[in-house]
């Protein structure tokens, strides 16, 4: 069920920045999911960790020293996972009532 949904896009999503989470996946389903999605985590603690997450292992990834200590990671990483729980019911709600498994 949603769990597993939710496991499977933590798996399969690269580390984007989120304009390119909304636009080039969610916005890749309607504008209406778009928008809800946005509507969900723009503004909270969610966005910034997610933000923060992934602008830290940019840096590292490009040989860059980020100021991210590894407790704030830790902490931070259940908030910014709440950013892939909404990606992945705004999109089952999308895929509601549209004959999808």
């Amino acid at each position: 069920g949603g769990r597993f949904a939710h496991l499977e896009l933590h798996t399969r999503l690269q580390a984007s920045e989120l304009d390119s989470l909304k636009g080039n996946i969610v916005g890749k389903f309607g504008k209406e999911l778009k928008k809800e999605f946005a509507k969900r985590i723009e503004g909270s603690s969610a966005e910034c960790a997610y933000s923060n997450i992934v602008n830290a292992r940019n840096a590292v990834a490009h040989g860059r020293d980020t100021t991210m200590t590894y407790d704030e990671l830790k902490r931070t990483s259940g908030d910014a996972d709440c950013v892939l729980a909404e990606l992945a019911a705004v999109l089952d709600q999308g895929t509601a009532g549209h004959g999808s498994a």
